[in-house]
This record gives C-alpha cells, structure tokens and sequence, in this order.
C-alpha cells in the first residue's frame, strides 16, 4: 500500500486562544486538496505547546477574507558616477 500524504500548514499562537491568517496562496492551496490539507495550529508557545490539526480547514473553520495593503519605502540616490 502506499503512504498517504498531506499538504500541511503550521501555525503558532502564543496563548490557549488567537486567531490565524492563510496567505492567498495557502488559502489556494487548501481548496485544491481540501482533505488532504491539514492546518496545525501550535497553540500556548510560551509553556506546553499543544498541537491541534485541522483537516480541510476551509470546510471546518469560518475564514472571512481580509486585504492588508502595505507601503515600501526605499531611499534612493540619482544616477551618479561611481
């Protein structure tokens, strides 16, 4: 027989309770595989880390989109010599 495989996607949460965020890509990638993607949530970092797995996470959690737009600052000469 051969070995099942699972795409997985590791997340840590400080405390016993928080939330989590998907990337587009992750997000993409747990509604192609749908069963055989697991999210395992890593949860009370800072004492006993306990691991909790969630497959086909997007059919068991309620994800609610979010768009983060962000600025890049950059310092930049004008074109010189060297």
């Amino acid at each position: 027989m051969a070995p099942t495989f699972y795409l997985a996607e590791v997340k840590g949460v400080r405390g016993k309770s928080g939330s989590v965020r998907l990337t587009e890509n992750e997000f993409l990638k747990a509604q192609e595989y749908k069963d055989d993607y697991c999210l395992a949530v890593v949860s009370e970092l800072e004492s006993a880390p306990h691991i909790t797995p969630v497959f086909n996470p997007l059919a068991n959690l309620e994800f609610s989109k979010q768009t983060i737009t962000s600025e890049q600052v950059y310092y930049s000469l004008p074109v010189r010599r060297w």
